[in-house]
């Protein structure tokens, strides 16, 4: 499940949670990534995309995330367009002590990726995702999240099992002017065990550097704790879109990895396989 959309506050930013002026978040803005996977230990995929998003007044965004999704099994590849989420997502900081935060997101998946070949789904997905945040000192930040799929359909369209729904817990520290430190932890829980491995739990950490106020360079890393998580991720993000994929945490390495990589991961990694097409 993909967010596009930044919450309020330290989501703006990469310093301590002042939010940016009114007037530069009424925008466009654009984010470009690319990154790989090993799904399992007979399936990769590697994938370029990118996000944009408009703000047309502070808290309401909408965002769109295409994607080229490239899947390798033991004796063949694929490669193609992932499945598309479109996002529409409100959001709100609160004042007082730590910033409160509170977000949400209703996630529409089109299947434009070929499922037949291993990459996508093949069923339009609608998701919600819900977070909430806050900043115990000026130079941290601390978020939780969940997401679910609400479409009920045997198919998979991101990283998570059927039916069951992602936990998430990230926090960052700016550990230098412009630079700013993640780690993450998620998880699936619930749902239907389509594999042997059982419900996926990753850990990720990532290193961003902002070059200006609004334009970021980010590089993440994942790697799995347990169940059918991929075995380790990479992720590099550049662009002026201040939170890449995720609704509250600007720096979140998982959202990231979960957000250009899921289009190509479903058919490979539960219970279907990586096919040749023209």
């Amino acid at each position: 499940m993909v967010v596009l959309t930044p919450l309020g506050g330290h989501a703006q930013t990469k310093s301590g949670g002042a939010a940016e002026p009114d007037s530069a978040k009424h925008r466009w803005t654009v984010s470009v990534d690319g990154g790989g996977a090993s799904v399992s230990d007979s399936t990769s995929i590697r994938a370029y995309g990118g996000a944009v998003q408009y703000q047309p007044i502070p808290g309401i965004a909408f965002g769109v995330a295409p994607s080229i999704v490239t899947a390798s099994g033991r004796t063949a590849s694929a490669s193609g367009l992932g499945d598309l989420p479109i996002s529409a997502s409100a959001s709100k900081t609160f004042e007082g002590r730590g910033s409160p935060e509170l977000a949400a997101a209703l996630i529409l998946t089109l299947p434009t990726g070929k499922a037949a070949c291993g990459l996508g789904s093949g069923h339009t997905n609608i998701g919600l995702d819900v977070g909430a945040g806050f900043a115990p000192t000026d130079a941290a930040h601390l978020s939780f999240d969940a997401s679910r799929d609400l479409s009920n359909t045997a198919a998979v369209s991101s990283f998570d099992a059927p039916q069951s729904t992602w936990l998430g817990i990230d926090a960052d520290l700016d550990v230098a002017p412009r630079w700013t430190l993640d780690v993450s932890l998620g998880g699936d829980f619930g749902g239907v065990d389509t594999t042997a491995g059982g419900p996926g739990r990753e850990a990720g950490t990532g290193v961003s550097y902002g070059a200006s106020e609004s334009f970021n360079l980010t590089l993440d890393l994942t790697r799995r704790l347990a169940g059918d998580a991929p075995l380790w991720g990479l992720v590099l993000t550049v662009g002026t879109a201040p939170a890449g994929l995720s609704l509250l945490h600007p720096s979140s390495a998982l959202r990231r990895q979960r957000g250009i990589l899921a289009g190509g991961v479903a058919a490979a990694r539960h219970g279907g396989r990586v096919a040749t097409c023209p």
